[in-house]
């Protein structure tokens, strides 16, 4: 068995597919930027979104975005459809943990900080694990 500790998380791929949702993914992308830029800053972080042929702008807003941390486009011609856009970007990230979200999320302070404090407590224990979710409020 391979032992865990908290110095195995090389860093975080965050993965964002999206179609036709410009203002979602755009307010997405500007608030994980802001969050992600300010909480665990050693650990090397990039946001990844994977533009699925969107005719609404979205291409173009995001390219015009300006972020702290690194933010990789991955433009398709049509909609990959969400299993295929994830593939994709898991194949292009490069860190050993991945974070899928959604494009209407709006993360919040502490959200980051709380995902590695609940991750390196599991490291520490060597409790092997898949995924940790974020809470999501529905506000509708």
């Amino acid at each position: 068995m391979i032992t865990k500790t908290k110095n195995n998380i090389k860093g975080i791929s965050f993965i964002i597919p999206t179609w036709n949702k410009k203002d979602m993914v755009i307010n997405c992308v500007k608030f994980l930027d802001k969050y992600l830029s300010t909480e665990y800053i050693k650990i090397p972080k990039e946001i990844i979104v994977v533009e699925n042929g969107s005719i609404d702008g979205t291409y173009e807003s995001l390219i015009k975005i300006k972020t702290k941390i690194s933010l990789i486009i991955l433009k398709q011609n049509s909609n990959i459809g969400f299993a295929r856009a994830i593939n994709l970007a898991t194949n292009r990230a490069k860190y050993n943990y991945l974070y899928l979200i959604n494009n209407d999320i709006e993360v919040q302070s502490g959200f980051f900080k709380n995902i590695i404090d609940t991750a390196n407590s599991l490291l520490e224990k060597n409790i092997n694990f898949f995924g940790i979710s974020s809470q999501i409020f529905f506000f509708d």
